[in-house]
């Protein structure tokens, strides 16, 4: 079995964030789909995104917005909306359309203290933990997970995991950093959750500049 990097983080709020060992998880199989998220599937057009969002969280279609990204050129559909999850607060859920092909390729899931107060450190740590513990329990094949991973950045990666098609979900904590204690030893508070599923993590389908072309 891959070895796992498990950190013991002490968050400011005073909480202790300890990712579960392979022990107190099911067994892992090989049967985990990634196919998107909720009614929305990868490969679906904007309007097919647009009656998903509509479906999934009974918005009308003014309460989508939809950007060209600068630098991706990929199209970002978005939505504000009260409860992704019970918990927490107001979360922002992203819907990215690939460049070329103009099908989705990308969920992304936001919770921020800036979007909602009801966004705090010990919300998003303890909707980490218990969204962690549904991911582990998913069946992810053991050499196709990591979690509890401190990232270069600082940002914690609290799980993410590949079925057998290479589609990814990968869910991250971002906040206040600082070390103490050794190196096993963070004391992180959480500002930012984000939860994304990705089609095609090596093979993105954004803009790039062409070879010879600068």
């Amino acid at each position: 079995m891959r070895p796992y990097f498990l950190a013991l983080l002490t968050l400011g709020s005073g909480l202790a964030f300890c990712p579960p060992t392979r022990a107190d998880t099911a067994p892992a199989s090989n049967s985990v789909e990634i196919e998107g998220f909720r009614s929305a599937r990868f490969g679906m057009n904007e309007a097919q995104v647009r009656a998903a969002i509509a479906s999934d969280f009974n918005l009308p279609g003014n309460a989508i917005q939809s950007i060209i990204t600068p630098i991706d050129q990929t199209e970002d559909i978005s939505v504000s909306v009260p409860s992704a999850i019970g918990g927490l607060g107001r979360a922002g859920v992203h819907y990215i359309m690939g460049y070329r092909s103009h099908t989705l390729i990308e969920i992304i899931i936001t919770w921020s203290e800036a979007e909602d107060r009801a966004n705090s450190a010990e919300a998003l740590a303890g909707t980490a933990e218990a969204l962690q513990n549904y991911f582990l329990h998913e069946g992810f094949p053991p050499a196709a997970t990591k979690l509890g991973i401190v990232m270069p950045n600082g940002d914690l990666l609290v799980f993410r995991g590949s079925d057998a098609a290479g589609h990814e979900v990968a869910m991250i904590l971002s906040g206040r950093l600082a070390r103490g204690g050794g190196p096993a030893h963070v004391r992180l508070t959480p500002t930012l959750l984000t939860v994304g599923y990705v089609q095609a993590p090596g093979h993105l389908d954004i803009y790039s500049v062409p070879k010879g072309a600068f």
